[in-house]
């Protein structure tokens, strides 16, 4: 269970879909940032999956960083 149980968590579809798909082939991200944290997230139904370049109002936005892309391909 999440910490916040009323929340809702942003993640972009492709990050997801890369760490479910390397979960599912046996691999484990840096840290088990995904099976100690986001997968619980997932189970929980708290995810929003949006696009690489999702912006929530004037102020927020996501970008990605080049270490999401190692993490990702490594």
């Amino acid at each position: 269970m999440p910490i916040f149980p009323n929340a809702k968590y942003n993640f972009t579809r492709r990050v997801y879909q890369a760490w479910v798909e390397g979960t599912k082939q046996g691999a484990n991200p840096p840290g088990g940032v995904w099976t100690q944290n986001c997968q619980l997230i997932m189970e929980a139904g708290q995810p929003l999956l949006v696009d690489d370049d999702f912006t929530l109002d004037n102020t927020v936005c996501l970008t990605l960083t080049p270490t999401i892309h190692r993490v990702m391909s490594a």
